[in-house]
């Protein structure tokens, strides 16, 4: 999800970067435990299945809140991030724009890492 947006009725737009906070770790059966090594261990390195069956828990705890990673004002040129009390400021012009959402500060050091991992297994 990434909504495009002038919050701050500035001329300038601000792109919302979001992801899905996933708080909690499910337990996988046999079955989904197989399909994972069958097709990530075969072609992958250990990491990647490592990290395949890291993401299948957490996405079986289920869905926390969203996430506003990161927010970028666009002046039509070039986007800049927003940090700080600029990220702050615009952040609580969201409002309910974006329902059960969070600031990634808030996410807890553990939701931090997974969510980096994610990132960088899909970035590659």
């Amino acid at each position: 999800y990434l909504p495009v947006m002038d919050l701050d009725q500035d001329g300038l737009a601000e792109v919302i970067e979001t992801t899905d906070e996933y708080p909690s770790e499910g337990k996988l059966n046999q079955e989904e435990q197989a399909a994972i090594t069958e097709v990530a261990g075969e072609s992958e390195t250990n990491e990647f299945t490592q990290a395949m069956e890291q993401i299948a828990k957490r996405e079986k705890g289920g869905r926390g809140r969203m996430v506003v990673w990161a927010i970028f004002s666009y002046n039509g040129k070039f986007f800049k991030e927003q940090s700080g009390k600029d990220y702050d400021r615009l952040y609580n012009l969201i409002g309910s724009q974006i329902k059960n959402k969070m600031k990634k500060s808030e996410l807890s050091r553990d939701s931090l890492e997974y969510l980096n991992l994610v990132r960088k297994l899909w970035n590659k």
